[in-house]
């Protein structure tokens, strides 16, 4: 079976890490946008790359388990986020020029890029 039930504990972890990551990163999205007044470019940009550090490092040890050598997992997740980051950024600067609140448009972008997420982590990063 493709899906076991250690996938399945896997992809819930990685949905808690995911979720705290989500909070993580409205916090500073919010922060460097609405407080501090960056244009949205480069708030997205400062809470994406947090978040992504929080995350590889949950998921790491949370999610994953990994034993791996930390500087192959860590060069691996890079690209991996920064192939997510150019998504992200993609997306919501299209939603975002098509009227839809940068809010919203990050909630939409972070779906579309989790499972490709997951995957990619679980097959390639933390192996």
């Amino acid at each position: 079976m493709l899906f076991n039930q250690l996938s399945f504990l896997k992809l819930s972890k990685y949905t808690l890490v995911g979720i705290i990551s989500v909070i993580v990163d409205y916090l500073f999205l919010y922060l460097a946008f609405s407080v501090i007044a960056l244009n949205a470019q480069p708030s997205i940009a400062i809470a994406f790359f947090i978040s992504a550090i929080f995350n590889y490092t949950m998921n790491r040890k949370f999610t994953f388990n990994s034993k791996g050598k930390r500087l192959n997992e860590a060069i691996k997740y890079l690209l991996l986020v920064f192939i997510m980051y150019l998504l992200t950024i993609f997306i919501i600067s299209w939603l975002v020029s098509q009227g839809i609140d940068i809010y919203f448009a990050k909630l939409l972008s972070t779906f579309a890029v989790f499972l490709i997420s997951f995957m990619i982590n679980q097959c390639l990063v933390y192996v």
